[in-house]
């Protein structure tokens, strides 16, 4: 199940708290992520802070001694070939990619196996982590760079832990050389220790493509759609593996059965929930 909150609400109330336990922080904009590929950047000495990214002990001086932001953001512009503007003459040690948690209860979610309890997971896009850990070989002796993604189930429990100046200590952080060829990343709580995966879960007796196959794309319709639907309905409910979650999951929305098409999309939804298969529809006017 994904998480009650928008990822922007946590990034919002991490960097609240960062800029109280750092000298300098600073939120890069949307064009100079893509360009940086970080969320943020601070320069920090504070003891509790290192402590909780796994580093209890230095005496004068933090781990990571820093680099201008300006010089990091050049770097950057010529790997990239882009171009970015605005950025200030800062010193920084520590650079965050947020990522968004999903919270997964059922014992037939992908990773389960090796929770055996309900646990978190967000997925880690080539991409960006490639941009990352090019970040990473250029400066990873002055900075550190870390994915940090909450470790919080739902929205009561995000605000509550910003109310008491708790969102770092509830928040999960990984280096991004760590997750190198890794696809998702998984753990339980706060801290640093989580479970990468590079192997995508594999969902025995589920032959989506040849459904999707089936569906002609330039003659939509929603008897096509709910018929669809109902084949990964019938799947799930004769599949060993998925028979009794699915069919409990599902019985939340019985009363909606009579409303074929959005009945239909509860299903998938539903579908998502266990398999972790991300699935949309286009159209074209």
């Amino acid at each position: 199940m994904n998480t009650s909150y928008e990822e922007k609400t946590f990034e919002n109330y991490f960097n609240a708290e960062l800029g109280n336990l750092s000298s300098v922080y600073f939120p890069l904009g949307q064009t100079q992520e893509g360009v940086i590929g970080a969320d943020s950047v601070a320069y920090s000495k504070n003891r509790h802070l290192w402590q909780m990214f796994g580093y209890p002990w230095f005496w004068f001086q933090p781990p990571y001694r820093g680099r201008d932001l300006q010089d990091i953001a050049q770097e950057m512009e010529h790997h990239t070939q882009a171009s970015i503007h605005n950025i200030p003459k800062i010193k920084t040690n520590l650079l965050f990619q947020y990522k968004s948690s999903e919270y997964l209860i059922s014992p037939l979610s992908g990773q389960w196996s090796h929770w055996k309890q309900p646990y978190f997971r967000y997925k880690i896009y080539p991409k960006q982590q490639k941009l990352l850990e090019h970040l990473e070989s250029q400066f990873g002796q002055q900075a550190l760079v870390l994915y940090a993604a909450p470790a919080i189930q739902n929205v009561e429990e995000l605000v509550e832990a910003s109310i008491k100046k708790q969102i770092i200590e509830k928040t999960n952080f990984q280096k991004v050389s760590n997750l190198s060829g890794h696809h998702k990343n998984t753990f339980i709580q706060a801290g640093t220790i989580s479970k990468a995966f590079s192997q995508p879960e594999e969902i025995e007796n589920v032959d989506l493509l040849k459904t999707l196959n089936n569906i002609d794309g330039q003659d939509f319709s929603f008897d096509k759609l709910t018929s669809f639907t109902s084949t990964v309905n019938e799947v799930m409910r004769e599949s060993n593996e998925y028979n009794r979650s699915f069919n409990l999951l599902m019985e939340q929305y019985s009363n909606l059965q009579e409303y074929r098409t959005f009945y239909g999309l509860m299903q998938m939804k539903v579908f998502k929930e266990l398999t972790g298969i991300q699935w949309s529809m286009s159209f074209e006017y």
